[in-house]
């Protein structure tokens, strides 16, 4: 199991939203490479980065974000939100980021996936789908694709992605723990996908859970920043 922090910006910000919502927004006195400094000093090797402007607009613009913290840090990052063509995910790899999170044009445009991984290697890549009670959402969360989370991550396995990170919604920014049940069953139906839990993640013993369930990595957001999740020798605390 491999504990993945994780920060998201807005407009340069570091935040956090509840639920995926815009009009519920937590900020928070760090400036994305303090933080990434914060964690790389805590021992942490992974970072998750997103780029919720980019989500919204479909225009990332925090390539030169990635390249700072990865010169000053060294912390294996891997970035989302907006990353909506060839050109978007290859300056995100030249930033210096190991992989690129595709969640959008995953769901609606799988051609342009197909592309991106001829580009930048199939391997760098995790498709993000996000739900609400099983239901993807799209564009910032802002949008129903119709269709169910089961059905989304049967159809990138086909098309051969081998890593997805699920993020349920409802409980992303909540502090009420994950939706293990989700990844339990997603894990046992399609054992050949590493999966990455995100959403509601409070403490080591959550990440032990997911980790029961299948999942191959957890992402911390809201913990970490407040504080409730002890990152501080590499997250290590007690699993039981």
């Amino acid at each position: 199991m491999t504990i993945i922090p994780a920060l998201d910006l807005l407009e340069g910000a570091v935040v956090r939203l509840r639920q995926g919502s815009y009009d519920a927004i937590t900020t928070y006195p760090y400036t994305p490479l303090n933080a990434a400094l914060q964690l790389a000093a805590w021992g942490m090797k992974r970072l998750h980065l997103v780029d919720l402007s980019g989500a919204r607009s479909g225009v990332s613009t925090i390539p030169h974000v990635v390249a700072d913290i990865v010169r000053h840090t060294g912390l294996v990052v891997d970035v989302g939100g907006g990353i909506r063509s060839v050109d978007a995910a290859c300056a995100m790899i030249d930033a210096g980021a190991a992989y690129v999170c595709l969640g959008s044009i995953a769901v609606e445009q799988p051609a342009v996936v197909e592309a991106i991984a001829v580009a930048v290697g199939m391997e760098r890549i995790i498709v993000a789908l996000d739900c609400n009670h099983g239901n993807v959402k799209v564009r910032g969360w802002e949008h129903d694709a119709g269709l169910d989370i089961a059905t989304a991550v049967a159809a990138q396995e086909e098309r051969g992605i081998g890593q997805i990170l699920v993020t349920e919604i409802t409980r992303d920014g909540m502090m009420t723990g994950p939706d293990v049940e989700l990844y339990r069953t997603l894990a046992a139906a399609h054992p050949t996908v590493g999966f990455i839990a995100s959403g509601g993640i409070r403490h080591a013993r959550d990440c032990r859970a997911v980790a029961d369930a299948g999942c191959q990595g957890a992402v911390v957001g809201r913990a970490w920043l407040d504080g409730t999740f002890d990152l501080t020798a590499g997250g290590t605390e007690s699993w039981s």
